[in-house]
């Protein structure tokens, strides 16, 4: 049975007739209770156990505090999706920045200085870098600078969220039970009493009401200690509320300026780019490009000051032939040909060197094209006597013109101006048709040169011009017979590998003289053939290398595959001694064996050196120097502990005691030369006043290798107290089971200014080829630029050029090897064009010979 929270008020508050009706209990002592603080949040002060939550507070508090949370999460979300539209930003003005990266087409039409055309597009490249570079600053500054102060602040908001529900809030509950368990008592004396009042009997002393109210008031007591307690706690959380928000509005505060701070100066360096761009291409004088334009383009332009041309200051080849000069020519009448005109009509004619008699209407060149009416070869023609100032021709038309097409032969009817006149043309008509026979055809010399025809060499092998029949028919038979005991000739290499040496093809020698056994499968050995040589200066379309080219039996490196290769050296070779007086000696010379190893093949080497110093192992141990100098010098790469791309291990990036550093990763590590591992990865900063180009490099480096190089590793260091940039590119490939390994490395320094920077540097190209034989190829290219921008994608642009042309000459290098100084070195086939088949010696007619000359032995 419940009984009512009241209840426990009428048995405290008994009228005196209820106490007097009870004599043999005894009145109850007095105790102080403590009193109930009203609040807010319980205004029931008398009732023990108040009907209110008393986590209402607390609660509203942790609300409160949420609320804000979600405000700074709200501002977070605001920074973070600007930040990654400022990243956006960046990637769009790369995209932008590559719409103008190449120089202009026909570029040769504009002023290459910085106030002309070239020069603002120069410009826009370099203000749009920096619009890109600006807006990652930016990005980098919102993620790096503004976003850590609201994550802070959302922490310091979770632990004071934290701590009231961990203190408050605890104590809330822990009044909670305290009032549970008051209102059981208080129930349990409910039900005490009424039992007491319906039935007189005896009570255990347990359950005696007396007893109950006394552990109520104990436990009231405690509860309203809570209480007032977590009153104090939540007064003092409140309170504190208000400086907490003050600091909570302060920092937002803070973090909003940092925020406009580098947006804002975001937007203002975008202002200040594109102003910069008006302002250069609003300094260029309309008129700048043309005048340069004049001046560069003077001798084909033109000149407005020059006379204009006049036909009879024109001179042509020719012009003046005899050949062009009329026997005769004037006006003359001509009587026309149709039966409805009887007149005359006035035309040019003359008498020319081809015997013909030409008639124009005019004698004029200008208004067109000078074709004659009517055309008469004089050695066919019929001339009649002249009377007077008339006189007629008889012969055919052979002109283009419309009445040629009408009749054949005609006659035509002549009025001279004078009588005298008549006479001449006749005389000349006459000439002329006499001349056909009686003189020798008209000819000339050539007007124009005539270039010499040059004769074709002879091929090699071939047969001489002024040698004599016998011989050619000698030497044939020797060579059907597929054996000749005489030298070819010698081959005349002009301007190739050699340099213009004469190089003389391998002797040609009869099987007695080389040893070969007959009917056996061993072939005559040929010496060595050792050639080391550079390409001939007096060849500027080659490129500028040296190469080493050798052939022997027996290649110094070994190959993966030759599992004996090495036991045979070692067999073969006499291993050095170790003595103390040689050490050095010995130590220099293996030094230098492993400064020359070549690409990829050190390891190789450097069991060649064990095996080859068996007394002497600790020389293994002193080879550190050598180590670095070949590492450093060869751009080694490796791998970092924990990382994926390959750095560079070289004088430029080192911080001595064996560590370097790697500017991209920004990690300094430990290089262990001998055994090229690396260890001891540690976080390095770059403290650089070119850090921001030397970045930008790094950038541009990269896609340029990704471009060009698909092995490759780049670096970009400073160098030389912070003065100059040293920019490094090395790119391996290894194929051993084809025999062949080849590096290129590519150093170039830089040396950065305002205006300007200059790059000087060179590439170098190390392949080596060891199947049967060793072929070693080492170039250097020195390079010399001069870089008009010191933006980093103009400056990797110009390494890009430069590294294509040396690749270009390097191409036409080995054609021009290969077409000519390498086809010179072989051994040429017989006419019959197939090998010498040594074991059918017997079947040639000088191998019967040789055979029948050794039966005697």
């Amino acid at each position: 049975m419940s009984l009512p929270v009241r209840t426990l008020t009428k048995t405290l508050h008994k009228s005196p007739t209820d106490m007097a009706s009870h004599p043999a209990e005894k009145a109850p002592v007095p105790t102080q209770l403590p009193t109930r603080q009203s609040t807010g949040a319980s205004a029931l002060s008398d009732v023990a156990v108040p009907g209110t939550d008393i986590r209402e507070t607390s609660a509203l508090l942790e609300e409160r505090l949420r609320a804000w949370k979600h405000a700074v999460g709200y501002l977070e979300e605001y920074i973070s999706a600007t930040e990654k539209a400022q990243k956006a930003h960046a990637k769009e003005y790369e995209k932008v920045l590559k719409s103008i990266q190449d120089p202009l087409k026909e570029g040769s039409h504009f002023d290459q200085s910085l106030g002309g055309i070239a020069g603002l597009f120069e410009n826009m490249r370099v203000n749009t870098e920096s619009l890109a570079n600006s807006h990652l600053e930016t990005e980098k500054n919102l993620k790096g600078t503004v976003l850590p102060i609201l994550e802070r602040l959302h922490k310091e908001i979770k632990n004071k969220s934290k701590e009231i529900s961990s203190g408050v809030g605890k104590a809330a509950k822990e009044i909670e039970k305290s009032r549970n368990t008051t209102q059981k008592h208080i129930e349990l004396l409910g039900q005490q009493s009424a039992a007491a009042e319906s039935s007189g009997s005896k009570v255990n002393s347990h359950d005696d009401p007396y007893i109950t109210q006394r552990g109520i008031y104990y436990r009231l007591h405690k509860q309203i200690l809570e209480e007032n307690n977590n009153r104090h706690d939540l007064i003092s959380v409140q309170e504190n509320f208000a400086t907490f928000e003050h600091h909570v509005v302060e920092v937002i505060q803070q973090a909003m300026a940092s925020f406009v701070q580098y947006v804002g100066g975001q937007a203002q360096r975008n202002q200040n780019a594109y102003t910069d761009m008006l302002s250069n291409v609003q300094r260029i004088p309309p008129d700048f490009e043309w005048n340069g334009f004049k001046q560069r383009q003077a001798d084909v332009l033109v000149d407005p000051s020059s006379a204009p041309r006049s036909i009879e200051g024109v001179t042509f080849p020719n012009q003046n032939h005899k050949s062009t000069q009329p026997l005769l020519e004037g006006t003359l009448e001509r009587k026309s040909r149709n039966i409805l005109s009887s007149g005359y009509s006035t035309g040019y004619y003359a008498i020319t060197n081809a015997l013909y008699l030409h008639g124009f209407k005019d004698n004029d060149n200008v208004r067109k094209d000078p074709e004659p009416e009517i055309s008469i070869y004089l050695p066919d023609a019929v001339v009649g006597v002249p009377n007077g100032e008339k006189f007629h021709v008889k012969g055919k038309d052979v002109s283009k013109g419309f009445s040629s097409k009408l009749a054949g032969s005609s006659e035509l009817n002549f009025k001279a101006h004078t009588p005298d006149d008549a006479e001449k043309w006749v005389e000349v008509i006459k000439m002329a048709a006499g001349a056909n026979a009686s003189r020798a055809p008209y000819s000339s010399g050539p007007s124009s040169p005539i270039s010499p025809t040059t004769q074709k060499q002879a091929s090699f092998g071939s047969i001489g011009a002024g040698a004599s029949a016998a011989e050619a028919k000698a030497i044939e038979a020797k060579q059907e017979d597929g054996v000749t005991t005489a030298h070819p000739t010698p081959l005349q290499i002009e301007q190739g590998v050699t340099g213009g040496k004469t190089v003389a093809s391998p002797t040609a020698v009869s099987p007695s003289a080389t040893g070969a056994v007959v009917g056996t499968d061993k072939k005559p050995p040929f010496d060595p053939i050792v050639m080391t040589d550079g390409f001939t200066a007096e060849q500027p379309a080659r490129p500028e290398v040296f190469s080493t080219l050798a052939t022997a039996h027996e290649p110094p490196f070994p190959r993966p595959d030759s599992n004996n290769l090495l036991h045979h050296r070692t067999r073969a070779r006499r291993p050095l001694k170790a003595s103390e007086e040689e050490m050095a000696s010995q130590l220099e010379t293996v030094s230098a064996f492993v400064e020359g190893a070549p690409p990829g093949e050190l390891g190789d080497v450097i069991a060649d050196i064990k095996a080859l110093t068996v007394e002497s192992p600790e020389l293994i141990s002193q080879l550190g120097p050598a180590f670095e100098k070949y590492n450093e010098e060869q751009f080694a790469t490796v791998k970092l502990p924990g990382g994926s791309q390959q750095v560079i291990v070289s004088s430029h990036n080192s911080l001595g005691d064996g560590r370097y550093f790697d500017v991209e990763s920004s990690t300094s590590f430990e290089f262990d030369h001998s055994t090229q591992k690396a260890s001891n990865a540690q976080s390095y900063v770059l403290e650089s006043a070119n850090s921001d180009l030397i970045k930008s490099l790094i950038k541009s480096l990269a896609k340029h290798a990704e471009d060009h190089y698909p092995n490759s590793s780049y670096g970009v260091y400073p160098i030389e107290d912070d003065s100059k940039i040293a920019i490094l590119l090395v790119a391996n490939k290894y194929s051993p089971n084809n025999f062949w390994n080849g590096r290129w490395r590519s150093l170039y320094i830089l040396s950065p200014s305002s205006s300007s920077s200059s790059l000087v540097g060179s590439i170098k190209v190390d392949v080596h080829y060891y199947e049967d034989g060793n072929v070693r190829l080492l170039t250097t290219k020195p390079v010399s630029l001069s870089v008009s921008s010191s933006a980093a994608t103009t400056i990797v642009r110009e390494i890009a050029v430069a590294e294509k042309k040396y690749q270009e000459n390097l191409n036409k290098g080995f054609t021009s090897l290969s077409e000519g100084a390498f086809k010179g070195l072989r051994r040429q086939l017989p006419v019959t064009r197939q090998k010498v088949e040594w074991d059918k010696i017997a079947g040639y007619r000088h191998g019967r010979g040789i055979a029948k000359s050794t039966e005697g032995f």
